[in-house]
C-alpha cells in the first residue's frame, strides 16, 4: 500500500516537473523531480522560489545542477543549518542531474 501510495505520488511529481520544464534528459527530470517530490514543485517551476528552478527557466540546466546543493538546510531550534542527510541527498540529485547533461 505504501509502495503504491509512493509511486502515485512520484508519477504525479514526475509529470508536474516534465510540464513545467518540457525537454528535460531522463537523469536530469529524475533528479528535479526527486527534489520537487522533497521541496515541492516550486522549487523546480517557479523561478521567483529558488535558484534550481531561476536556472532552469534561463535554460541553464548545468547551472540548476549545481545549485541542488544550497538546498542542505533546513531549521533547527529556528536556525537553518546544513543536515547530512540533506546534503547527501542533494548530492546524489546533482551528480544524476548533471548526469543528464553529461
Amino acid at each position: 500500500e505504501c509502495k503504491a501510495l509512493l509511486t502515485k505520488e512520484m508519477t504525479h511529481v514526475i509529470e508536474t516537473v516534465d510540464r513545467c520544464r518540457p525537454g528535460l534528459p531522463s537523469e536530469t527530470l529524475a533528479a528535479m523531480s526527486d527534489f520537487a517530490y522533497n521541496v515541492g514543485n516550486r522549487a523546480v517551476c517557479d523561478p521567483g522560489f529558488s535558484t534550481p528552478a531561476r536556472k532552469l527557466a534561463a535554460g541553464d540546466i548545468a547551472g540548476a545542477c549545481n545549485a541542488l546543493p544550497l538546498w542542505n538546510k533546513a531549521r533547527v531550534l529556528g536556525v537553518l543549518v546544513p543536515l547530512p542527510g540533506l546534503t547527501k541527498r542533494r548530492a546524489l540529485e546533482m551528480e544524476l542531474c548533471l548526469k543528464g547533461i553529461a
